[in-house]
């Protein structure tokens, strides 16, 4: 169980990262928030970044935007 903490995100090596807001869940599984991210055509490479006293990464999902 962690408090509110967060992923840093970076799409291509962009900089600065985008903030995505874990909240704190009481250590039950939830989703968090969505954010939006654009991808450039092709192969895209996301880096997932947290302090090394953090929580883990169940899985995420991506999904199209229309």
């Amino acid at each position: 169980v962690h408090g509110d903490q967060s992923l840093a995100l970076t799409v291509n090596g962009a900089n600065p990262p985008i903030g995505v807001p874990v909240p704190f869940t009481v250590g039950a599984w939830q989703n968090t928030a969505a954010v939006e991210v654009t991808l450039a055509r092709g192969k895209n490479t996301l880096t997932f970044d947290r302090p090394a006293q953090a929580f883990g990464l169940k899985e995420f999902t991506l999904t199209p935007v229309k």
